[in-house]
């Protein structure tokens, strides 16, 4: 993909509304592999890379699948306050650099095998609080090479909006960059900030309610606005937040319960930007906006249609897919109104209680 220098204005009103079939080449379903030795508790992230799921549950475990949804190992036996081991998950990666699983924790950076033994552990610049706002810990992390990661501190915190070039293997921060005047509110479900163009540059989607995302360029270490996603009149906007800006309860529970269009999760999908947003306080006002920045055009996929669930909050992208996980009880849901000969089922049947993986392979 070619980036031009201008900023290119995504226009969400002029995105059609379709049903997911309209725009679907495919939808694969994958079983995650499970028993009562390793079942996850609940979903709090789901990513993908060299062929492995990583699920990270609310328990803090990490769970690793391959592509097949078979199970290969997790990290239950690291929790703990020993050499090695943790009690919280605030950001998870695969390094694809040295093949490592990296767990980040408010104080250390862990990398481990694909079996969970440990390859490495090193600090991180975290600055503890000593009255609950100054303090900082990270909940992003996008790795660059075996020992350079990109850090960004978690949105809750005071002077977060900054992000930080740290080499693990020496223990030192190679730079600060901060992007801070676009962000609308520090409240996001983003789960990954970066997605690599070529070897030089990223993009990046701020980890906040933002409208913009940005170029990021490895060598000159400068971001640029690349991105504008104008919801028009019905757009949340700073101006809609200012006399809320110091309570961030009331902050939080405006964005909850706006009619106005919020983005709360985005990524890129080949040649189309993703973006998971609400423009109302149920599950029913969220939508995913897909857009075809080289077309220009895009469409609106609603989560809920006829009065359930019909397409997922899309957790991760690839260059051909977007990720959902559901349970297999829900799974009808996902299916109906399908053609389906679009559906890649599994040739076993799904045994009861699992969680299943949707791959939703998007037409060119």
């Amino acid at each position: 993909m070619q980036f031009l220098c201008s900023v290119i204005t995504v226009t969400a009103k002029n995105a059609v509304n379709v049903p997911v079939d309209s725009i679907l080449e495919e939808l694969e379903i994958t079983p995650l592999e499970l028993n009562e030795n390793h079942y996850p508790h609940g979903v709090k992230s789901v990513t993908a890379a060299d062929s492995i799921f990583i699920v990270t549950d609310n328990k803090n475990i990490v769970y690793l699948y391959d592509k097949y949804g078979k199970y290969i190992s997790d990290s239950a036996n690291k929790i703990g306050k020993g050499a090695g081991e943790y009690s919280i998950v605030t950001a998870t990666s695969y390094n694809s650099h040295n093949n490592c699983i990296e767990i980040v924790t408010p104080m250390n950076l862990l990398s481990y095998d694909k079996d969970f033994n440990l390859v490495k552990s090193c600090a991180l610049p975290t600055k503890k609080s000593k009255d609950g706002l100054d303090g900082m810990f990270f909940g992003f992390i996008h790795d660059i090479s075996e020992n350079e990661h990109l850090l960004i501190p978690e949105g809750a915190l005071d002077d977060n909006r900054k992000i930080i070039r740290y080499d693990s293997e020496k223990e030192k921060v190679i730079s600060t960059l901060k992007y801070s005047e676009d962000v609308i509110a520090d409240m996001t479900m983003q789960i990954d900030c970066f997605h690599n163009i070529s070897e030089d540059e990223l993009l990046f989607f701020p980890p906040g309610v933002s409208n913009y995302v940005y170029s990021y360029n490895l060598k000159t270490n400068t971001i640029d606005k690349r991105y504008f996603v104008n919801f028009g009149t019905n757009g949340l906007v700073k101006s809609d937040l200012e006399k809320l800006s110091i309570d961030k309860d009331r902050l939080r529970m405006e964005i909850l319960n706006t009619e106005k269009s919020v983005p709360l999760r985005t990524m890129l999908c080949g040649n189309r930007l993703v973006i998971v947003y609400k423009d109302g306080k149920t599950p029913r006002d969220f939508h995913t906006l897909i857009w075809d920045v080289e077309l220009d055009k895009g469409y609106v996929v609603d989560t809920y249609s006829k009065e359930k669930t019909s397409f997922p909050v899309v957790y991760y992208s690839d260059n051909t897919n977007l990720y959902g996980i559901v349970d297999k009880e829900n799974l009808s849901q996902f299916t109906q109104g399908l053609d389906s000969a679009k559906i890649k089922s599994p040739e076993d049947s799904i045994p009861d209680g699992s969680l299943v993986i949707l791959h939703y392979a998007l037409k060119r």
